[in-house]
């Protein structure tokens, strides 16, 4: 009989991991894509990820990642279309981490993190008019308002920006609606 320590612990945690500049997928990627929904200005919305003080200084120059984000940011901006912004929250209890506590640490539960950590950085900081939507999880459609909210907007594209590609906004796309 095998015996398992249902105890979960990491001493691991993201700041101790700082992500090197990469760059972004080029035209090669295009090839890939297998959706072609045109975009339609009364049905976008940007959705900046996660673009929190304590995720974003994991970076060891986050300059490129603010400026790519600013960029979309700015254009739905100028634009006058709809802005959400979300970011993670801290976790009740080290069980609602997950398989993330396992992974990737405690995050924003890590003890040296700060309320300020947790705020969306400066540069893009969300205006009055924006959204912010507080997510208990990876994806932003995972228990909150954002999919309620766009349904009432008639809004079902969505484009997502922000941090981690490989993990929350990848996530978020995957549960995101799916445009008719």
């Amino acid at each position: 009989m095998t015996t398992h320590n249902t105890t979960i612990q990491s001493q691991r945690t993201l700041a101790r991991n700082p992500i090197a500049p990469y760059p972004l997928p080029g035209e090669e990627c295009v090839a890939y894509n297998k959706i072609s929904w045109p975009l339609s200005a009364d049905r976008v919305v940007l959705l900046v990820h996660d673009m929190q003080n304590y995720w974003v200084d994991l970076f060891t120059d986050p300059a490129p990642l603010v400026a790519n984000v600013s960029s979309l940011l700015s254009a739905f901006r100028n634009a006058r279309l709809p802005v959400f912004f979300c970011r993670g929250e801290r976790a009740k209890s080290r069980f609602e981490r997950g398989l993330g506590l396992t992974v990737w640490g405690d995050g924003l539960n890590a003890a040296h993190v700060t309320d300020r950590d947790c705020e969306i950085i400066d540069a893009l900081a969300p205006r009055a008019d924006e959204y912010v939507i507080h997510k208990p999880r990876h994806s932003a459609f995972f228990d909150t308002e954002l999919e309620p909210t766009l349904h009432k907007m008639n809004r079902d594209q969505v484009i997502v920006c922000g941090v981690f590609a490989h993990h929350g906004v990848m996530v978020s796309c995957i549960d995101g609606p799916r445009p008719d």
